[in-house]
């Protein structure tokens, strides 16, 4: 009669481990959701990161773009300021021209 309680109680006793493992390792690939759900925050994760690097790649164009404007604002007004000079220069030349065509007249 032992050996009967004996083998009827491992009988037992391994099927209550079975059904316990089944239930702990079970959960995380059954259809409860929670292998969905952590499949889904790994992909919210990525791509949140990848949201994060376009963010500071827009926001380095942005201040190289800030930065061309400057440079072309800053030419734009050198070359306007070059232009009034030129015009004064062209000035002062075409008076000088006229007073040296108004010497030559003179000594003629």
């Amino acid at each position: 009669m032992a050996p009967t309680l004996l083998f009827i109680t491992g009988v037992l006793a391994g099927l209550i481990a079975g059904f316990i493992l089944s239930r702990m390792f079970g959960r995380s690939r059954s259809g409860d959701g929670s292998g969905e759900i952590r499949l889904l925050e790994e992909r919210l994760l990525k791509a949140d990161q990848g949201l994060a690097q376009f963010s500071q790649q827009l926001e380095a164009q942005s201040s190289e773009l800030r930065a061309a404007q400057q440079q072309a604002q800053q030419a734009s007004e050198q070359a306007a300021v070059s232009r009034t000079q030129l015009e004064g220069v062209s000035q002062e030349r075409d008076a000088l021209k006229a007073g040296h065509d108004s010497a030559l007249a003179a000594m003629d």
